[in-house]
């Protein structure tokens, strides 16, 4: 998905439209969307919704139908020609700014269904006089209703909705008390914020939950003593400083810890929640950087978003046996939310178990001990800030399949040096490597269409790039102060869009810049990509595949560096019913075939202008592109095959006197007068394979018998004499590098 600077927001593309209503899918494992606005921003176009409006609860794209849980964030933002909207029952959230300045909207129902109206919501709605709020609801943001003609006809004082109370509306006259009705159990983040002449207050114990800044800055608050604040059934706050090394037992009958509540008491080391806790408020001990350990009772439903964000020194997580919302599944030390299999907290010590799909916002974040960590296969997403500023992490193992990675998800992990994103990768975010600055290599998957604004910035180790061709556009600074790049490869046919003249701001723009040989000029000319003095046409490059049998035929009609982990080898002479290899190293000649071995998997041979090995006497032939071959009488042909269990040359089935030698492939040919071949020669080999019609390879090379030193090296690609794959050698002689050699 596209990402773009919205003042100091970062807002995303819609995902899909129906009907003229536009969704982003908000969870793919358990499919559900919210509506959003058109486009990258709310206000990229004007008035996308008008008239009369129906959501309904249940939306199928692609095949899959998505419940619709919520109105997101700007979704009707000043959509000033919208009169009418039908809201369905499967919804729980009304977000942020969603219906802000929608001045011609005269009147809404919230369905029982929801639970929480954002900030601002509904901020400027003059015309609104009717709102039917149910009894669902129990949070509502600061500012939702200012401005509209239903609030502002509401007399001053006490504002309830449902079971809470919203705010003190108006001026509140000096020395005032104030006793809360019964029955209500939940008092709004901002209800009495900044009323200073509060000096008592009376709550009944049906109130289990109050906002964050409920009672900031009045009289009644600041005169309490310093230490645990209990308001009813609820611990509201940690008043005052806390004393280095404290620990704590919250008293029972509490049943909720209020958001923030102990946010920043760097000096919180242990805690003991009692058996009733049934929810845990947003950020509510963010930033304890002293707390080792937590244990969620098993009555806990509700865990509010960045509940322990920076909790650096955890090391012990523990859920609650029997706990129906939430687990930490095989002693994982972890939060795992059940039902969507989100890990929303990790520490140090968390071994991430199968059957989690996705990293959630903040997991890792400021996770300063963790050095290493393996996400298992059927993870697809990672979070925003899920690893945030984990300074000791050096490696993490991906899986294919993952899709997305959040933003700021590593930003500040100076330690990591290596990533490789699954080729499944298809959206890296803003932010998402932010001063990564031991990062050195990159791999950007095909089939991501954009990079973040700042993805890579400050990775100053970095020394290249390769961009696929699938990438439209670079975000905002992307590659800022990437100091160490010594080239960047660009495979997209059309230049993508750059943000601006940070993308590669401090980046040497006299470094090649490889880009398809047909684009250059575009490129050339293009925005930004112009400031690069030295764009050249990409070199060539070829990914052989090597099958488990271990061997592979290669012919390029260009030089190429031999990668790291092959063997390649010519053919130099015929012994009997024996192919006698020689081994290239360093750099491939042109046009020439080649024998390659290697463990299974894929290797990319690059174009290379460095001087390539001597290859003179080669036997091997082979082919560009596919391309039949007519026998010559005279002639033995072989290809590489595997019979019998055996790797070795084969003659072809030829087809009117053709066989089909595939592009980039090698094949033999060879004069029967100069080699004496007998084409019906039968040969039992000392591993007791039946050869017929064919050619074992030779590897022997020099002879050079000496005792084996490289137990210690298990990487070395060992053979036996006739040229098989080894993998744990007994005592014997073996060939390694070209020479027969002892193990002893």
């Amino acid at each position: 998905m596209a990402t773009m600077l919205l003042s100091s927001l970062s807002v995303i593309a819609h995902d899909f439209e129906v009907n003229g209503i536009y969704y982003n899918i908000t969870s793919e494992e358990v499919k559900q969307a919210e509506v959003t606005f058109k486009g990258d921003s709310y206000n990229s176009y004007s008035n996308e919704y008008s008239g009369s409006i129906t959501i309904p609860a249940t939306v199928t794209y692609g095949g899959v139908a998505y419940s619709v849980t919520s109105i997101g964030e700007y979704a009707f933002r000043e959509c000033t020609s919208l009169t009418a909207i039908t809201l369905p029952e499967s919804l729980t959230s009304i977000g942020d700014y969603a219906f802000r300045s929608c001045s011609s909207l005269t009147s809404i129902t919230i369905p029982e269904s929801v639970t929480r109206i954002g900030y601002a919501s509904f901020y400027g709605c003059s015309s609104l006089t009717s709102i039917t709020i149910p009894e669902s609801v129990t949070s509502i943001e600061n500012d939702a209703f200012d401005g509209t003609a239903w609030y502002d006809s509401l007399p001053d004082g006490l504002v309830y909705i449902g079971k809470m109370l919203y705010e003190y509306k108006g001026t509140m006259p000096a020395n005032t008390s104030i006793e809360v009705k019964e029955g209500i159990v939940s008092i709004s983040p901002y209800a009495f914020y900044n009323c200073s002449s509060l000096t008592a207050i009376t709550i009944p114990e049906s109130v289990t939950s109050i906002g964050k800044y409920a009672f900031y800055g009045t009289a009644w608050y600041n005169s309490l003593p310093d230490g645990l604040v209990y308001i009813g059934k609820v611990l509201y706050k940690y008043k005052g400083t806390m004393p280095e090394n404290t620990s704590i037992e919250v008293k029972e009958g509490i049943v909720s810890i209020s958001s923030q509540a102990f946010s920043g008491c760097t000096s919180l080391t242990a805690i003991t929640l009692p058996e009733g806790v049934t929810s845990i408020g947003e950020y509510a001990f963010s930033g304890c950087t002293s707390l080792t350990a937590i244990n969620i009772p098993e009555g806990v439903t509700s865990i509010g978003y960045y509940a322990f964000k920076g909790c650096s020194s955890l090391t012990a997580i523990v859920v609650a046996e029997g706990n129906k919302v939430y687990d930490s599944r095989g002693g994982c030390n972890a939060i795992i939310k059940t039902s969507t299999n989100t890990l929303l907290q990790g520490c140090s010590s968390t071994i991430i178990p199968e059957g989690v799909t996705s990293i959630g916002d903040y997991a890792f974040s400021s996770c300063s001990s963790l050095t290493a960590i393996t996400l298992p296969e059927g993870v697809t997403s990672i979070g925003d800030y899920a690893f945030y500023a984990c300074r000791s992490l050096t490696t993490i193992t991906l899986p294919d399949g993952m899709t997305s990675i959040g933003d700021y998800a590593f930003e500040l992990c100076t330690s990591l040096t290596a990533i490789t994103l699954p080729e499944s990768v298809t959206s890296i975010g803003d932010y998402a490597f932010w001063s990564c600055s031991s990062l050195t290599a990159i791999n950007i998957p095909e089939g991501v269409t954009s990079i973040g604004k700042y993805a890579f910035n400050g990775c100053s180790s970095l020394t290249a790039i390769n961009i696929p061709e699938s990438v439209t556009s670079i975000g905002s600074a992307a590659f800022r102060n990437c100091i160490s790049l010594t080239s960047i490869t660009c495979k997209a046919v059309t230049p993508p869009t750059i943000g601006d003249s940070n993308t590669f701001f401090n980046v040497n723009k006299s470094i090649p810049v490889y880009v398809p040989a047909a684009s250059v000029e575009a490129y050339k000319s293009a925005e930004y990509w112009s400031a690069f003095t030295n764009i050249q046409p990409l070199p060539n490059e070829y990914i052989l595949t090597v099958s488990s049998a271990g061997y592979a035929s290669l012919f390029l009609d260009y030089a190429a560096a031999i990668p790291e982990g092959v063997e390649a080898y010519i053919a130099t002479s015929v012994e009997g019913t024996s192919l006698i290899m020689n081994r290239v190293e360093g750099v491939l000649p042109a046009n020439t075939g080649v024998i390659v071995i290697a463990k299974e998997g894929t290797y990319t041979f690059v174009e290379s202008e460095d001087t390539p090995a001597d290859v003179e006497g080669n036997l091997l032939s082979g082919t560009a592109t596919d391309t039949y071959i007519t026998a010559q009488k005279g002639y033995a042909y072989y290809v590489l095959a595997r019979k019998n269990g055996l790797v070795a040359m084969y003659h072809p089935t030829l087809t009117d006197g053709q066989f089909l030698n595939n592009a980039n492939r090698a094949y033999l040919a060879l004069d029967q007068s100069n080699f004496g071949i007998f084409d019906e020669e039968v040969d039992t080999g000392d591993d007791g394979i039946q050869l017929s019609n064919g050619l074992r390879f030779d590897f022997s090379g020099t002879t050079d018998i000496a005792p084996s030193t490289l137990n210690s090296h298990p990487s070395t690609l060992i053979y036996d004499l006739q040229g098989r794959r080894v993998e744990n050698p007994t005592k014997g002689i073996y060939i390694i590098n070209g020479k027969k050699v002892v193990w002893e």
